[in-house]
């Protein structure tokens, strides 16, 4: 999940449609978010996870309702901004690199 920050102590996910969240992005989970649990976020770094199916050197963007893509995003899709979250290292692997949030 593509997690954003929604005060100094509490998480949501991300949903690339909601243009309030594009400033507020942290990193990826590598587990779904919930209120009463604890996560682990990556801000930088590799994340593998078996359930991808990525084509290897696409990049991967922050989706909607928390989700990553290799679907570039556009208004007419639904979305409200667009924002790299990383790259694809493999079919299973990204190595996470949140750049600069694109609005449209």
């Amino acid at each position: 999940n593509v997690v954003r920050e929604t005060s100094a102590t509490q998480v949501s996910t991300c949903d690339a449609a909601t243009e309030a969240h594009g400033d507020s992005v942290l990193g990826v989970s590598t587990s779904g978010v919930a209120d009463t649990v604890a996560l682990e976020l990556v801000s930088s770094g590799i994340l593998i996870n078996g359930g991808w199916s990525w084509t290897p050197g696409g990049l991967i963007f922050a989706g909607l309702a928390g989700a990553l893509t290799q679907t570039v995003p556009t208004l007419d899709g639904g979305y409200a901004f667009s924002k790299v979250m990383g790259v694809a290292l493999s079919a299973t692997a990204m190595r996470v690199r949140p750049e600069t949030t694109y609005y449209f």
